[in-house]
């Protein structure tokens, strides 16, 4: 609640000491969030190592959400040395569970329809990744708007839509994509 603002003012500090009891514990949703928290630098200082460790922790779990940072920092070398090998195995155990989950989550959409159209964790799968984003995008989710739009201008996958393309480019900046 500290952290995600809930019947609370944030306070990073008092969520990180919050999770950090419950992740000591094993609650590996508390450790996936502590592995967010030093990952991002959140109420504390980042430091990769421990967002690895935490990262891990939660994935050795079942944690979709762990599994796909770890596939992350594995793809770009981030703390650990890059290893495609390894981030596709993680993306795959990120994208299976993420399927599985019943959720109305624009974040998760843009991640699916991400994978989809990258080959992360699947098979490249361009009409699915498609479907993905503009869902993703029709909850306003800015970065499943950019690529959204990126579609409807070039016009290869979806029925090209200059204009509606962007508009919706616009708006993607107007959320804060600078990627827009």
């Amino acid at each position: 609640m500290y952290s995600y603002v809930q019947g609370t003012e944030q306070d990073y500090v008092q969520a990180f000491n919050w999770f950090s009891k419950s992740a000591i514990k094993g609650n590996q949703y508390a450790q996936f969030s502590l592995g967010s928290f030093y990952y991002y630098g959140n109420g504390v200082e980042k430091d990769l190592g421990k967002a690895f460790y935490w990262y891990e922790k939660s994935a050795d779990q079942g944690n979709a959400y762990a599994c796909y940072s770890l596939a992350r920092m594995y793809h770009y070398g981030e703390f650990i040395e890059k290893d495609m090998d390894k981030a596709q195995c993680y993306y795959k155990m990120a994208f299976n569970k993420f399927q599985g989950m019943e959720l109305q989550d624009d974040n998760l959409w843009y991640r699916l329809g991400s994978m989809c159209k990258n080959g992360l964790g699947t098979e490249k799968d361009i009409d699915r990744a498609i479907k993905y984003l503009k869902l993703s995008a029709d909850f306003e989710n800015k970065n499943a708007m950019c690529e959204y739009a990126s579609e409807l201008i070039k016009g290869e996958n979806v029925a090209q839509d200059v204009d509606k393309g962007i508009s919706m480019l616009e708006k993607s900046l107007g959320l804060g994509n600078l990627n827009a």
